[in-house]
């Protein structure tokens, strides 16, 4: 691609000594002995050239997902150890080669599926503890959040659970490991939003007077056995499910 790259690079420069005078601003787009034609300014060009990347960009990012989308689906259903690159492949009717493109391994993809999971539950999180200055407010949206993703996206929510407990002891590469070890403390991080939260309910009178770290522990309890015994129903609305989230 280097070589290409550089062949390419001559070419324009050596079209460049013929630019016409009439606009200083414009690529020729002609062959030798060709009939002449209108040139092509060079700023639509590269905005041509801006668009496609832009556009290539969001093919990635978007077949990045699909594959952690499958990923998650598959690691909850057959388990870590019995999920295949091949099965994955399958699930999205791709070829393991466009899998290997952006994930060298299977450990990889289990990496992928606990940080897009992780990720996922904190930005929501974090948009609902904006809500209210009230403790009590701001506890109950922050907790239907985390909620409703558990439901929403429960197998993301299912593989980092058990996927973060399994694997941390497991032998891994240097960089595997110090993945492992972000995820862990992106989620004490995440928990410690609702201690802080609970904390100052405490202190404010609004709480009952416990150890906020504890209380954390058991609302976490509550709200993960969600992933127990939630199973997505055929036609259920997104409306359906914010109702749940709000019982619980």
């Amino acid at each position: 691609h280097a070589a290409e790259g550089c062949q390419q690079s001559h070419l324009i420069s050596s079209d460049n000594r013929s630019r016409p005078q009439d606009d200083p601003h414009a690529l020729p787009f002609r062959r030798r002995g060709a009939a002449p034609t209108r040139a092509i300014p060079a700023v639509l060009v590269l905005t041509s050239m801006s668009t496609k990347v832009r556009a290539n960009a969001a093919n990635t990012e978007e077949n990045r997902l699909r594959i952690l989308d499958a990923a998650a689906v598959c690691f909850m259903a057959a388990g870590y150890e019995a999920t295949t690159v091949d099965s994955i492949a399958r699930q999205i009717r791709s070829t393991k080669g466009r899998i290997y493109y952006s994930f060298p391994s299977k450990t990889a993809l289990l990496i992928g599926v606990m940080e897009e999971g992780m990720q996922r539950t904190e930005n929501a999180v974090l948009a609902a503890s904006r809500i209210s200055a009230d403790p009590l407010p701001r506890l109950k949206a922050m907790a239907k959040a985390h909620a409703l993703l558990v439901m929403e996206a429960l197998p993301y929510h299912v593989v980092t659970m058990d996927g973060l407990e399994r694997h941390r002891r497991r032998a891994m590469t240097a960089s595997q490991r110090a993945a492992i070890g972000q995820i862990l403390r992106q989620r004490d991080r995440y928990e410690e939003m609702f201690t802080a939260v609970i904390a100052e309910g405490m202190e404010r009178g609004i709480f009952r007077a416990a150890d906020a770290s504890l209380a954390t522990k058991a609302l976490f309890g509550a709200l993960n056995s969600t992933a127990l015994w939630y199973r997505p129903r055929r036609g259920q609305s997104p409306e359906e499910i914010a109702a749940l989230a709000d019982t619980l």
